[in-house]
């Protein structure tokens, strides 16, 4: 798990000359959102899914980490 500022929105990542780190749309949200200016400014807490280390790529999902938090809400939830 990491957590960070939103500091942009790009549409294609440059990571050619740095490490690029950023969700893809349908990874922000529990259902994909349409616009993500409002998370610019905003820190999120996400998951890495995938990391390449020869492209210098991390691929974050915030979903995998709300779905976790989620599943770990409904087992504290539950009286065994």
């Amino acid at each position: 798990m990491v957590s960070g500022p939103v500091i942009e929105v790009v549409r294609r990542p440059d990571c050619r000359h740095r490490l690029a780190r950023f969700p893809a749309r349908s990874l922000v949200e529990l259902r994909r959102v349409r616009e993500l200016q409002p998370y610019v400014g905003r820190t999120i807490e996400a998951k890495i899914i995938e990391l390449d280390r020869n492209r210098n790529n991390v691929v974050l999902s915030r979903r995998a980490w709300l779905e976790e938090a989620q599943k770990e809400q409904r087992g504290t939830s539950w009286p065994t």
